[in-house]
């Protein structure tokens, strides 16, 4: 499905190298932290670098994710 195939990708990516030489410290280190589900994410690499090899090892033996859990709420217009 389209969810494991961003689960494959997230999974599989090697963490960007920064930019050296820009003379902005962000750009030199990427800024990288761990989220809520424990992986290294940057707000200017996102997860890293796409390695295709990676992906199909992964995907070999990939289980498919469950569901996304999807969560509605009606709102009510006197509680403003």
């Amino acid at each position: 499905t389209r969810r494991d195939v961003q689960h494959i990708i997230v999974y599989s990516a090697r963490p960007a190298p920064g930019i050296r030489g820009v003379g902005e410290k962000h750009l030199q280190d990427g800024e990288w932290v761990k989220n809520k589900a424990g992986l290294y994410v940057s707000k200017f690499y996102g997860f890293g670098l796409m390695d295709a090899s990676r992906m199909l090892s992964l995907a070999k033996n990939w289980t498919k994710v469950p569901l996304q859990d999807k969560c509605d709420f009606e709102r009510n217009e006197k509680n403003k």
